[in-house]
């Protein structure tokens, strides 16, 4: 973090950042690839939310923080781009996270691996030798385990869907990165385009469409955005400025 927020900028190459932290190439290539796919660097410079982490967070132990990561890591290189036809179309970790944990509360390598090799052409010995490291993000304590996303027992059987809700500011920043994604500058949408966004904030989260009304109740209590459930169709209304805002908001 304190590299990209230096005035040099995070540097271009492998060798250029192995120099300036003493680290060696097996290391500073996933430390580079990890923080950019994390949203906290472009290129030599950290991102907005890389810039309000530098102040607040800068050793990245944060639950916030972790969710954050999440939130990015799940569209994989892509950020939050138009959506493509199939989450596989983005690789693995998106499959995972929008297409496989919603269907599987409970599962194991074997399994994943099996409905991977369905879809993806790749030989099924690659998914059982990489998965365990994609796992461990989401089940590591130095990673992402506050989030709760996934856990795994004893016997190696992993579980989803009793994720940790994030607090309600961060939620109100992802909904509105997805909307920003979707709708654009639309001041309101229907409730349901929320509740069943592909790729949206549901399937982020862990949770499902009823779990689902109760996260934008929560964001409704902060004055993030409006719900007009008077007469149907149900709307939800935009009321922030600037996703950033909430973001930096929930660290507040």
């Amino acid at each position: 973090m304190g590299l990209a927020g230096s005035e040099e900028g995070f540097p271009d190459s492998i060798a250029g950042l192995m120099d300036r932290t003493g680290f060696g190439p097996k290391k500073v290539g996933p430390i580079k690839s990890w923080a950019t796919r994390s949203g906290l660097i472009r290129g030599k410079a950290l991102t907005d939310e890389g810039r309000i982490l530098l102040g607040v967070d800068p050793g990245l132990r944060s639950t916030i923080t972790e969710w954050l990561m999440h939130f990015h890591l799940s569209f994989g290189a892509n950020g939050f781009a138009h959506i493509p036809e199939s989450p596989a179309d983005w690789g693995g970790w998106t499959y995972l996270v929008f297409q496989f944990l919603p269907e599987h509360p409970s599962f194991t390598i074997e399994t994943l691996t099996t409905a991977s090799s369905s879809i993806f052409d790749d030989d099924p010995r690659l998914f059982r030798s990489n998965y365990p490291y994609a796992l461990r993000a989401y089940t590591d304590r130095d990673a992402l385990a506050s989030c709760n996303l996934v856990t795994r027992d004893s016997d190696g059987t992993y579980y989803s869907g009793e994720s940790r809700i994030p607090p309600p500011a961060l939620l109100g920043y992802a909904l509105a990165k997805l909307w920003e994604r979707d709708f654009g500058e639309t001041q309101s949408v229907p409730t349901d385009f929320i509740l069943d966004q592909r790729m949206g904030l549901g399937p982020l989260l862990g949770v499902g469409r009823s779990a689902m009304q109760e996260v934008l109740d929560a964001i409704a209590a902060e004055g993030f955005i409006e719900q007009r459930r008077t007469v149907a169709p149900f709307q939800v209304v935009r009321r922030w400025v600037r996703p950033i805002d909430m973001l930096a908001r929930a660290y507040a």
